[in-house]
């Protein structure tokens, strides 16, 4: 049987977009208010002006590497020394709900996902394998997954999958430990891949038909896809294949996909980009969008390849946020304008039509 499905595309490209200059202040959230977070240290800022002003919210014990602000207005951070915060209602009197494994760190990138009440979140670090929810909004954790291989590097992406009920999370970084596990309890158990195949991905964006997996490989840019079987995704062979790449030869270190912004339910959508090292750009930076998972559009691209005018490792896109009520997306764009690294990019999104 031959499955034919709708094609949409969007009816403008490029995107109207905006890049503002964030003074080093690292891009990290967008809410449904259009209230941008950002943070530079330990210090975590905002902005209702898409960063024509900020002001600090308040100063952590350590450095800030992840930023939520919830439904309840309170703001959940983890920082880079493994504990994760949690602010009440005013955005103040912050104090720690969480702590990883000792020596364990988070990713500024990946690992943390919030659906409705429940948070998702996956410790990194070499030989950092374990992961944990809270069912209320942050309040209270509990461990939920980690590696059955001990000498497995660390623990990718973690996120809540409410078309099937499904936790999915990604490892790295050997070949071996390339690997997704998904789960149709809550942690209680874990099914894996076939031994013989390996993945390696920093990115999960679950879609009604199918959940694309961001890589994090040598190989280059590349969308991974689990069709979901008529039958259900529990119980099931999953076997990723290489679905879509904007770049076809990668000739140089590994970029890897950085945090999507998605959008859920039947006519949901998914935004994302990718970084690269400083030693080996290859491409423009370029934030992709999907409708359905199999057809992709360049929703923005800069006009030339990023660079860095200090010290940067990484340049590009460095997380999607969004979008807000007004139909708008924030990115972390790494790149020099005006002697600034740290740019706060807005994308004004289009409409998808049918095609």
């Amino acid at each position: 049987m031959i499955t034919v499905r709708k094609k949409y595309w969007p009816d403008k490209l490029p995107a109207v977009s905006t890049i503002t200059q964030t003074g080093g202040k690292k891009v990290a959230w967008l809410h449904s208010d259009s209230t941008v977070y950002a943070f530079y240290g330990a210090d975590l800022f905002k902005s209702a002006n898409w960063g024509e002003a900020w002001t600090a919210i308040a100063t952590l014990p350590s450095t800030i590497n992840q930023v939520r602000k919830l439904s309840d207005g309170k703001i959940l951070v983890v920082s880079n020394s493994g504990k994760i915060y949690l602010s009440d209602a005013a955005e103040a009197n912050f104090v720690k709900v969480h702590e990883f494994s000792a020596g364990a760190t988070s990713e500024h990138n990946f690992g943390l996902r919030v659906y409705d009440q429940m948070i998702f979140a996956s410790e990194y670090g070499v030989k950092k394998n374990k992961a944990y929810m809270s069912h209320d909004n942050g309040a209270t954790w509990e461990q939920i997954f980690e590696h059955p291989d001990p000498d497995a590097s660390h623990v990718h992406d973690i996120c809540y999958d409410p078309y099937e009920n499904l936790i999915w999370i990604t490892t790295g970084d050997g070949i071996t430990q390339r690997n997704i596990f998904w789960s149709a309890d809550f942690g209680n158990t874990w099914e894996t891949m076939p031994h013989d195949h390996h993945i390696s991905a920093t990115q999960i964006i679950p879609m009604p038909e199918c959940v694309l997996f961001g890589s994090d490989d040598f190989v280059g840019m590349t969308i991974w896809r689990h069709d979901r079987p008529d039958k259900g995704t529990h119980g099931s062979v999953v076997r990723p294949y290489p679905a879509w790449s904007p770049i076809k030869k990668w000739p140089y270190s590994t970029p890897w996909m950085n945090h999507a912004a998605i959008q859920f339910g039947g006519s949901g959508a998914a935004y994302f980009g990718w970084l690269q090292p400083a030693s080996s750009v290859a491409v423009p930076s370029a934030i992709y969008g999907t409708r359905d998972g199999y057809t992709f559009a360049p929703i923005w691209v800069e006009r030339n390849l990023p660079s860095t005018g200090a010290a940067s490792p990484l340049l590009g896109i460095l997380g999607v946020y969004g979008p807000d009520s007004a139909g708008n997306l924030a990115a972390r764009l790494v790149s020099s304008y005006g002697g600034s690294d740290e740019q706060l990019l807005k994308i004004e999104l289009p409409t998808w039509v049918e095609m």
